[in-house]
């Protein structure tokens, strides 16, 4: 069982040549890959990018991503063709079956491109690269489902974004699912405690959370959550 904590000042930063990645699925100590509820999950990063800067581009097979724009706008190509792109307030589903060379890059040339990026084992051999955006809408009070999609052969894993907004003082539950054997929570803005803990969650924080048991939250002030399930 998991109920880990990493906190945006404590994240692994990776500096590159483009901006910077920090690293939410790792700490110095271990990986949340080394947790059985959590192998599916590659990598959970934050991405900055300059102003007209991007990642060259690189070969990529069996990944299942989500991509979701915190600040800018960030645009892909893939094996050179047209781009696509995403915008703060939007979510990006992608599915790469098959290899495919790529490239994200952000296309404004004077302010700077933050987004968060989930990447999972993609295990689903007769499906074909599929991208598409939804509107991120975060229900009042609640979790609002954005998205679900089965990431293996035999539909047994399934990926569903959910998105909240929470008044200051509000209460509720992060087990919205009782099916989920996993679950992540990110701070879009805003802050929360964990009920019966002394951990508080704030902006750019995340928690990995894999027991089916109740984990209540009161919103410290008028926040924006997003939760990732793995069912």
């Amino acid at each position: 069982m998991c109920l880990k904590v990493i906190k945006s000042d404590l994240k692994k930063e990776l500096p590159t040549g483009f901006g910077k990645l920090l690293m939410h699925s790792s700490d110095e100590k271990n990986s949340i890959k080394s947790y059985k509820e959590f192998n599916s999950l590659i990598s959970m990063n934050e991405v900055f990018i300059n102003p007209g800067s991007g990642i060259l581009p690189y070969e990529i097979k069996n990944i299942f991503k989500l991509v979701i724009p915190l600040q800018g706008v960030c645009a892909e190509r893939l094996n050179n063709q047209d781009s696509t792109q995403v915008s703060v307030g939007e979510v990006q589903m992608i599915k790469y079956p098959d290899v495919a060379f790529k490239m994200e890059y952000n296309p404004n040339n004077e302010k700077a491109l933050n987004y968060l990026i989930l990447e999972f084992d993609y295990k689903r051999s007769n499906s074909k690269y599929k991208s598409e955006i939804f509107n991120l809408e975060y229900k009042s009070q609640n979790f609002n489902k954005i998205l679900s999609a089965p990431i293996d052969e035999d539909e047994n894993t399934t990926i569903t974004l959910k998105a909240g907004n929470f008044k200051k003082d509000a209460v509720d539950d992060l087990v919205t699912n009782n099916n989920a054997k996993a679950r992540i929570v990110y701070v879009i803005n805003g802050s929360i405690s964990l009920t019966n803990t002394d951990k508080i969650l704030a902006k750019s924080d995340s928690i990995f959370y894999s027991k089916k048991k109740q984990l209540g939250f009161k919103a410290q002030e008028d926040s924006n959550l997003l939760m990732i399930e793995i069912s």
